[in-house]
């Protein structure tokens, strides 16, 4: 069965950024071509730099985090005698 190059190009880095390593890449059946030549599709695509920081884990960090949002502060609850007696 053979695949487009486009179609393999894709899986490549597909599977990377899911998180396979090169090596489980290339021992893949549908992939037809050596580790040098994974590395070269992956760069190709995403970059250098990009490439850099996803393999240090800085980009996966970045995609996962999410904006910290603050709760407005809210007045401590008063039990209902604190209340009654107004203190």
């Amino acid at each position: 069965m053979t695949v487009s190059r486009k179609d393999r190009n894709q899986f490549i880095i597909d599977e990377f950024e899911e998180g396979a390593s090169i090596n489980e890449i290339v021992k893949n059946p549908s992939v037809n071509i050596k580790y040098a030549a994974v590395r070269r599709v992956i760069i190709n695509s995403m970059g250098y730099e990009k490439y850099k920081a996803f393999l240090k884990g800085e980009a996966q960090e970045a995609q996962v985090a999410e904006p910290v949002v603050e709760k407005p502060q809210t007045k401590p609850k008063k039990t209902f005698l604190e209340w009654l007696f107004g203190e």
